[in-house]
């Protein structure tokens, strides 16, 4: 990240406009992807109680570690 971006607050105006130019720019199978992953990580978020305040580098970690459990490759 640009250490100038940390000097300043972002206007809630920015930060839509940035929101909604991500949203077009996202081709309509990466949107569904995209949105697929939200609900299942929403779904994962809410089943361990954790608000939508809760996302932090600490959370996203776990989740991760429980997404690749999932996937990791059986021993043969």
């Amino acid at each position: 990240m640009n250490d100038n971006a940390e000097c300043f607050s972002i206007p809630a105006e920015i930060k839509q406009e940035a929101q909604e130019a991500t949203l077009r720019l996202l081709l309509a199978k990466s949107k569904r992807v995209y949105e697929k992953e939200m609900v299942e990580f929403d779904n994962w978020r809410k089943k361990r109680g954790l608000g939508e305040g809760a996302i932090t580098e600490e959370v996203l970690l776990a989740y991760f570690f429980n997404v690749e459990k999932h996937f990791a490759a059986s021993p043969m």
